[in-house]
């Protein structure tokens, strides 16, 4: 009876697919929608839907791993941290509009603080399936390389943007209190995968220069090793299986394409699609269906779909203006990224299967999902034939006052990217000093080494965050100090940079935050962890009197 389950309810997944690729919408609305229909039939037969499918979870979870895996291959970090600029100033105007629509949703509906920010992260998000079929009709839809290109980066930003929010709220299971608690989960997560994916530099580069991967058949199997071992090394780190996964594709492909065994992968990742989206279509109907019409859940998946519709065209819109993308790129930028990602369904998922949201949010982010994806069927098409006519209805002023705004708003943006960026890197040689000093300290504990051999582990490790917390510092005081001239001419001018001290002022203090909070968690002595206090605050001094005189004494040197 359960294989007859199985074969009746991928059935109609696979039918409804079909259906769904011929009116140009994506495979996973109809694997959806195959499943919902396929429940009433499998319940009429006498099968409890809810428990039949049981013994397909592995080849599911297999399945879920690889699109993952895939997802992370397809960022493009190389092409991603050459535009990373105005891609970070698109998406910051559009996650602002976001996270105050999706507040004003999930207040409307009276949500709770864990149900709005996962609300937040599915609506960050762009489908990548959607961007791929975009991408392979691009030219017979007039939407040419450069743009399609933009198009692509902006929706793998998302993607690692979805990720690093599902990577903290999984983690921590909601329970952020204070804005540098935040602020640390983020940059920690950030950190970790650029570390992974440094690691893995030196771990696949010899695997892939041996003989036993050069064929396709070796590499498609290494992937899968990729694929499953970062999850796991993920999750004995603390973090979800599936950030491990997405990672590992992002590094497999930043130093070996995997576009030769594209076609190996997508089999056991379609199939575990297949599995994966009926069955979430068969208890979509349960969810919604079984006892009766539940219009709460439909109308509430509906509302918020609408809303992140509006919401990504309103704040891509703004933000692709501003970051300097001509009208007519900012208008197809923006139509072919506001259908929300099937990943954020997956991510949502994960969370209610760890008992962090309701079954109830799952099925009513499923059907907002689905309706972007219905939406953009029919808008996209029609937005594309009727370019012209968009571009006339935008009021000439508007485009005038994009223009005038985009060259100092791309100034801040660039100058906040630069600050962020060494942030991280501080971020990545603290966490190499942790993971080192836990490490060492295992070591003296199962060889037994005399306690001055931790002391001198912990001398090492202060040491260490003392040169690159100078280093650190000075590059974020030349980067401020150089981007504020002696004399302003203007009450706008003053204001400008103003807001650079203040945004150079926080990503000080934060550095400065991170140095200690790291001496603390390393865990010595007392009278060590004092005198580390003393020498890092003087040290902080020193840097800050001698880069301000600088700037003062020898105004040449702002150039330089």
């Amino acid at each position: 009876m359960h294989t007859l389950s199985a074969l009746v309810l991928f059935s109609f997944g696979i039918i409804s697919a079909w259906t769904m690729r011929r009116v140009g919408l994506p495979d996973t609305l109809g694997y959806i929608l195959g499943g919902f229909i396929a429940a009433p039939l499998l319940m009429f037969m006498g099968v409890d839907a809810s428990n039949a499918l049981a013994f397909i979870d592995p080849l599911k979870w297999l399945g879920l791993i690889l699109f993952v895996f895939e997802v992370g291959a397809s960022l493009g970090l190389r092409g991603l941290s050459r535009t990373i600029n105005r891609v970070v100033a698109a998406e910051l105007i559009s996650y602002v509009v976001i996270w105050l629509l999706s507040g004003l949703v999930a207040l409307s509906f009276n949500m709770d603080t864990p149900s709005r920010l996962v609300i937040f992260m599915v609506m960050v998000n762009s489908s990548t399936a959607v961007v791929a079929s975009v991408r392979s009709r691009s030219s017979s839809q007039g939407i040419s390389e450069g743009v399609m290109a933009n198009i692509v980066v902006q929706t793998n930003f998302e993607d690692l943007a979805q990720f690093i929010l599902f990577t903290i709220f999984m983690s921590t299971s909601f329970a952020l209190t204070r804005p540098t608690q935040v602020a640390w989960l983020v940059f920690s997560t950030i950190a970790t995968a650029a570390l992974f994916i440094t690691t893995s530099r030196f771990v696949l580069g010899p695997i892939m220069a041996s003989p036993l991967v050069r064929e396709r058949d070796g590499k498609f199997l290494l992937s899968i090793t990729v694929a499953i071992l970062f999850g796991a090394v993920a999750k004995f780190v603390g973090l979800p299986e599936l950030f491990g996964a997405f990672i590992g594709g992002a590094a497999f492909a930043y130093f070996h394409s995997i576009d030769d065994i594209a076609d190996l992968l997508r089999g056991p990742r379609d199939i575990g699609l297949l599995l994966y989206f009926t069955t979430l279509g068969l208890q979509l109907y349960l969810d919604v269906a079984m006892e009766g019409i539940k219009l709460s859940i439909i109308t509430g998946g509906l509302i918020i779909g609408f809303a992140a519709i509006a919401a990504r065209l309103l704040g891509m819109f703004i933000g692709s203006g501003l970051s300097g993308s001509g009208l007519r790129e900012a208008i197809i930028l923006t139509l072919s990224l506001s259908p929300l990602s099937e990943m954020g369904i997956i991510l949502t998922d994960s969370l209610a299967m760890a008992g962090l949201v309701s079954r109830n949010l799952v099925s009513i982010l499923s059907i907002s999902v689905l309706t972007t994806l219905v939406f953009f069927g029919f808008t996209l098409p029609m937005g594309l034939k009727k370019l012209a006519r968009i571009e006339s209805i935008v009021p000439p002023k508007l485009v005038m006052l994009f223009e005038l705004l985009s060259r100092e708003y791309m100034r801040h943006v660039e100058i906040t990217v630069s600050l962020l960026s060494t942030i991280v890197e501080f971020f990545i040689v603290l966490l190499a000093i942790s993971y080192l000093n836990t490490i060492s300290g295992d070591l003296t504990k199962i060889f037994r080494n005399p306690i001055h051999v931790s002391l001198v582990i912990s001398v090492i490790s202060i040491i260490l965050i003392l040169v690159v917390l100078i280093s650190v510092l000075r590059r974020i005081y030349k980067t401020i100090l150089i981007s504020t001239p002696h004399r302003v001419q203007s009450v706008g001018e003053v204001t400008s940079r103003l807001l650079d001290v203040l945004v150079g002022g926080l990503a000080i203090a934060f550095q400065i935050y991170l140095a200690f909070e790291s001496i603390i968690r390393l865990g010595m002595i007392e009278s060590l962890y004092r005198l580390s206090l003393v020498v890092i605050s003087i040290a902080i001094v020193s840097i800050t009197i001698y880069e301000v005189y600088r700037y003062l004494k020898y105004p040449a040197s702002r150039a330089q």
